[in-house]
């Protein structure tokens, strides 16, 4: 079965399956900076992936 042919809902209901998120897990840590490398790395892979 592909992933189009089903829903998150319809798995749930289907399945009894309760998903437990947890809204704010990364509330308490504070903004930080990348580095250069990684934005550059960033940029490096971009370039390089298919169309």
């Amino acid at each position: 079965m592909s992933y189009s042919q089903f829903t998150l809902e319809q798995i749930k209901s289907e399945f009894g399956i309760t998903l437990a998120e947890k809204v704010g897990f990364f509330a308490s840590i504070s903004e930080q900076n990348y580095s250069q490398w990684l934005a550059e790395t960033f940029i490096k892979l971009s370039n390089k992936r298919p169309n």
